[in-house]
C-alpha cells in the first residue's frame, strides 16, 4: 500500500511539472521520494508514505545521508477513508514546493527546535508545526551559537 502512495504521489508530482525528480526509496514500513533541491537550497524535501501517514520532511542537500531535521505529519486517525489526508499533504506539499521557504533551527539546553516557514506576499508565515528534539535523543545538524536559519527557493512555479 505504502509503495501505491508512492507511485500516485510521482504521477502527481509528474503533472504538476514533468522536471521535477525524485529518488524513490524505502526504510522500515514506508516509500519515500527524495525530491531534487533547487539550485541553492540548502535542503531537500522527503515525501513519506506509511500505511495510514504521511509526512512531508526536510533533509539537508550537503549531506547525502543526512538525517531528516523537520516534519510534518498527516495521519488518518478518524478520518473514515486515506483520500482527505492525503489530499491534505499534498496540498500542504504543493504549498511549500511553491513558495520560497526557511527552515529556523533554534538550540537550547535540552531540545532543538525546527520551524519552517513560507515567504508569501504579506511576509513570512509559519507552515505546519514547531518540530522539538531532545538533544540527547535526535542528531540534529551542528550549528554555531543558538540559532541557524536554512533556505530553499521554490522548487516548482505558483499555479
Amino acid at each position: 500500500m505504502t509503495d501505491d502512495h508512492a507511485t500516485s504521489a510521482l504521477r502527481w508530482l509528474a503533472s504538476i511539472d514533468p522536471r521535477i525528480t525524485a529518488i524513490r526509496g524505502t526504510v522500515p514500513g514506508a516509500a519515500f521520494l527524495d525530491l531534487q533541491a533547487p539550485p541553492g537550497a540548502e535542503y531537500r524535501f522527503r515525501l513519506l508514505f506509511y500505511e495510514n501517514e504521511f509526512t512531508l520532511a526536510a533533509v539537508l542537500s550537503r549531506e547525502p545521508d543526512a538525517q531528516i531535521f523537520w516534519h510534518q505529519q498527516f495521519e488518518r486517525l478518524g478520518a473514515s477513508s486515506v483520500d482527505p489526508v492525503e489530499q491534505a499533504f499534498r496540498d500542504f506539499a504543493l504549498d511549500l514546493m511553491s513558495h520560497e521557504s526557511r527552515i529556523i533551527q533554534r538550540r537550547g539546553l535540552l531540545f532543538h527546535r525546527f520551524t519552517c516557514e513560507v515567504r508569501r506576499a504579506t511576509g513570512w508565515e509559519r507552515a505546519g508545526g514547531r518540530v522539538l528534539a531532545l538533544r540527547t535523543q535526535f542528531r540534529a545538524p551542528v550549528i554555531e551559537g543558538r540559532m541557524r536559519v536554512y533556505h530553499s527557493p521554490p522548487l516548482v512555479a505558483r499555479s
